[in-house]
C-alpha cells in the first residue's frame, strides 16, 4: 500500500493516498455498541444516528479541541475508515502523515501517533496543521517572506506566521467551529426555551447564521424538544436573532490575530502588513467572515479555495514531494 497522509479533525476525517489523492473524507463519529463497545457504524452513517440512538447504541465523537479524547473510540474509528478506503482494516504502508494541533502536549503526540501504530503505521510523522493548510492553501511557506494563516478547525482555530517552511510565531485557541453550534444550542435554549441536538445547530449555522452577505431577516424553521412540555415543537429563526453567536467567535479570533501580529518581529510583520493573511478550515465558510476579519483586524484577509481540505492537500504536498522527511525523529 501507498504512503497515507491523515487529517483526524474534531469534525471530519480526510485520508489521502499518494498517487490516488483523497480517498476519504468522513465526519470524525463513531457508533457503538454499548453492550460490547464495537464498533457498529462511523462518519456519515453514524453522525447520522446522533440523537436518534437508544439505550444499545453510544454515539462517540473521539476528538475533542482538535486532540484524541477516547482513545479506544479513535482507533475503533480508524480501522472502520481503513476498510472503507482500502477494504482492509490495518495500513500496510510504511509512512503516514498526520495533521495535528501546533500547540500539543507531549502525551497528545503520543496519543495521535499511537492511535495510526494501532491500525498499521510504521512510521507516524505529526505536521503542525496550520503549516500543512498553508502549504495547502498554497502560500509560499518555504520563502523568507512571512506569511500568515488563521486555520479554523471544529475544534481548534490555529494562528501563524510562517517563514523558511517553519511556524515563527503562533498560537493554538482550544475553540472551533464546534463551539459556534454549541452556542447555538444555548441560546436557542435560553431564548425560545427549546432543545435541539448538533446536527440541528450545525444546519443552523451554515443555513440561517453568519456576519454579512445575507440578508438576516429570512427566517426559516427548525424543530426541537419544548423543555416544559417535553414535545417536539418547531420554531422559526432569522440570522439576525442568531448574529451576536457569530459576532462573539469572529471577535475574539480577531483580537487573537492582533495580539500574534503585535509578537511577529518588524520583517515578518511588513510582509503580513503587505499580502494579509489566509482564512483556511471549515471556519472560512461562515458567511461574512473575511469582510469582518478585515475590518476587524485592519489586514487583509482571503478565504482559501476549499477552506476545509487545505490541511489534507497540504499534507499531500508533503507527501508526494517526500518534503515530510525533516519530520522524522
Amino acid at each position: 500500500m501507498r504512503n497515507i497522509a491523515i487529517d483526524l479533525g474534531t469534525s471530519n476525517t480526510v485520508i489521502f493516498m499518494a498517487g490516488r489523492g483523497i480517498v476519504l473524507n468522513e465526519p470524525t463519529v463513531l457508533t457503538v455498541d454499548a453492550n460490547d463497545l464495537l464498533a457498529v457504524a462511523a462518519g456519515e452513517a453514524a453522525k447520522k444516528m446522533m440523537g436518534r440512538t437508544g439505550e444499545t447504541l453510544e454515539v462517540i465523537r473521539p476528538l475533542k479541541a482538535g486532540v484524541i479524547a477516547d482513545f479506544a473510540g479513535a482507533v475503533g474509528m480508524l480501522k472502520v475508515f481503513m476498510k472503507k478506503a482500502f477494504r482492509q482494516t490495518m495500513y500496510s504502508g510504511n509512512v503516514a502523515l498526520l495533521a495535528v494541533p501546533s500547540v500539543i502536549s507531549a502525551v497528545e503526540k503520543r496519543a495521535a501517533t499511537e492511535a495510526l501504530a494501532r491500525v498499521g503505521a510504521k512510521n507516524a510523522v505529526v505536521i503542525e496543521s496550520s503549516l500543512a493548510a498553508a502549504l495547502g492553501a498554497g502560500l509560499a511557506v518555504s520563502e523568507s517572506g512571512g506569511s500568515m494563516v488563521v486555520h479554523i478547525g471544529g475544534g481548534t482555530t490555529e494562528i501563524a506566521v510562517i517563514t523558511l517552511g517553519k511556524i515563527a510565531v503562533g498560537t493554538t485557541l482550544r475553540y472551533g467551529g464546534d463551539d459556534i453550534d454549541e452556542e447555538i444550542i444555548n441560546y436557542i435554549k435560553k431564548e425560545k426555551n427549546i432543545l435541539i441536538g448538533a446536527l440541528t445547530a450545525e444546519k443552523i449555522k451554515t443555513e440561517t447564521g453568519g456576519l454579512s452577505d445575507y440578508d438576516k431577516t429570512i427566517k426559516r424553521r427548525y424543530r426541537g424538544r419544548d423543555l416544559i412540555s417535553g414535545l417536539p415543537r418547531s420554531f422559526s429563526l432569522s440570522g439576525e436573532e442568531i448574529h451576536s453567536v457569530f459576532e462573539a467567535f469572529f471577535t475574539h479570533i480577531a483580537d487573537e490575530i492582533k495580539s500574534v501580529a503585535d509578537k511577529t518581529p518588524p520583517e515578518l510583520t511588513a510582509d503580513v502588513i503587505d499580502k494579509g493573511f489566509t482564512l483556511t478550515g471549515g471556519g472560512a465558510n461562515v458567511k461574512g467572515a473575511v469582510q469582518f476579519l478585515t475590518e476587524q483586524t485592519n489586514f487583509k484577509c482571503v478565504a482559501a479555495d476549499e477552506p476545509q481540505l487545505c490541511a489534507i492537500k497540504g499534507l499531500g504536498k508533503m507527501l508526494e514531494e517526500k518534503t515530510y522527511k525533516r519530520f522524522l525523529e
